[in-house]
């Protein structure tokens, strides 16, 4: 196996979106001797490198950091998602996960010394570090899709996410596979990349072309973000609106070490905050899951910044439920906040409504609630009594703004490796693009 450093001038990294590729060429430096692991580890920028190749004997749940991480001790732990019966929030399986260690051969076929991994709702999970969530980065591995052709479509599915704590999440950055549109999520799956600005986490790039998971081919991605309201100069006097990009190589295509065969999205994000304490994030690195598959503690939600406001509905009456209602939601996605008042000299607060979070009772036993919903439908809101009095009930309904359901990614995953910039670009952002990949050159029956 060879593994090399290309050096491609910026036009030939931009042009499947501008010239396909006219008039355009690259130079190799040459083989690295030792392989990838030595390319990974002799890259510039370097933050984590987890090669994933742990012997089957590592146990799972591991503890101590099983999952080495190769450059700078940010270790992780391998491990599975416990079953949970009727969990449509989170998302768990009905069965306790999965996670093999040890593979052979591994996914870099040729390195009969480096084993990989196979998750099936199993992951990587690195404690929190600031350090693992840079501004301007890149993220590089090699996956099988292995198993991906059995999942139902309008899913979204976790390569990797860091995107902070508990609760809604509005920092770092996560890499997905799942429909082209959110807020109607249905159809084959696209690699897209969503990001936090602070205040929300939403979709900011999508590939052109769905990915056919029936065809398990091994897969190089590179996912690089130069940083928040940059351009790139592309040598040809243009400053491009371009700052984040996913690329793609399939060395099982003929088109191995050539330009043609990558192909990329690309995406402008002008307000990316990192996953840190300071910016109010400061959740662990995950790779194979996502932050929303695990149990949070109840929160307000932040709604849709634009037309967020969907229905309202009130009742007044004399009973012992205070209820209003039904107003018939328009998006999969909403928040549902409801609030009575009572007459003080009858019946109080019992409780909230079945399906309802209490947020405020308040010393005169009025009651605020809220929940959230994920499919379009038919919705009350109510609020039972201790005993038979008068009430006013109100409730309204708000947008949240795209969201995904996320579960879990499925397949083969090797030498993950994190830097603290965007490789695609050389330091001073101009002329020459080192995009660094990990390309090897295999025949038929290497794969």
């Amino acid at each position: 196996m060879t593994c090399y450093l290309l050096l491609v001038p910026l036009a030939v990294l931009v042009s499947p979106p501008l010239s396909g590729f006219i008039g355009c060429g690259y130079a190799t430096l040459g083989p690295v001797a030792g392989g990838c692991p030595t390319a990974i580890e002799l890259t510039p920028g370097l933050v984590a490198y987890w090669r994933l190749g742990e012997p089957s004997t590592t146990p799972v749940p591991s503890s101590g950091g099983a999952a080495v991480d190769q450059k700078a001790g940010s270790n992780g732990d391998y491990r599975v998602l416990p079953p949970a019966a009727a969990d449509t929030q989170r998302h768990s399986p009905g069965t306790a996960g999965t996670i093999f260690l040890g593979i052979t051969p591994g996914l870099l076929s040729q390195l009969s010394e480096a084993p990989c991994i196979q998750v099936d709702e199993g992951y990587v999970q690195i404690p929190a570090n600031d350090a693992l969530n840079p501004p301007a980065f890149t993220f590089e591995c090699w996956i099988d899709l292995t198993g991906f052709d059995q999942e139902p479509e309008g899913n979204y599915y976790c390569l990797v996410e860091s995107t902070g704590r508990a609760g809604p999440r509005s920092t770092g950055f996560g890499r997905y596979l799942g429909p082209l549109d959110p807020t109607a999520p249905a159809g084959p799956y696209f690699w897209q990349v969503w990001m936090g600005d602070g205040t929300q986490f939403s979709q900011v790039a999508v590939g052109t072309q769905p990915v056919d998971a029936s065809q398990s081919r091994l897969t190089y991605l590179a996912l690089t973000f130069l940083g928040n309201n940059e351009s790139v100069n592309d040598g040809q006097g243009h400053d491009l609106n371009y700052n984040l990009a996913l690329y793609l190589y399939r060395p099982d295509t003929q088109q191995d070490l050539a330009v043609a065969g990558l192909q990329a999205l690309t995406g402008t994000v002008n307000n990316f905050t990192p996953n840190t304490v300071a910016n109010g994030g400061g959740g662990d690195f995950f790779i194979g899951t996502g932050t929303d598959l695990f149990p949070v503690a109840p929160s307000f939600v932040g709604v849709a910044a634009e037309n967020s406001l969907d229905h309202t509905a009130q009742a007044s009456g004399t009973s012992a439920t205070s209820a209003c209602g039904p107003v018939t939601t328009t998006s999969a996605n909403e928040l549902i906040l409801a609030a009575n008042t009572t007459s003080t000299a009858s019946g109080s607060v019992a409780a909230a409504g079945s399906g309802y979070t209490v947020r405020v009772v308040t010393p005169d036993e009025n009651i605020a609630e809220d929940q959230l919903v994920s499919v379009i439908g038919s919705f009350n809101a109510a609020a039972p009594l201790t005993a038979s009095g008068d009430w006013v009930m109100q409730m309204a309904t708000f947008r949240t703004g795209a969201s995904q359901r996320l579960y879990t990614f499925k397949g083969k995953i090797q030498e993950v490796a994190l830097y603290d910039a965007d490789l695609s670009v050389d330091s001073s952002n101009a002329l020459n693009i080192q995009l660094w990949l990990a390309a090897h050159e295999v025949s038929g029956g290497d794969l």
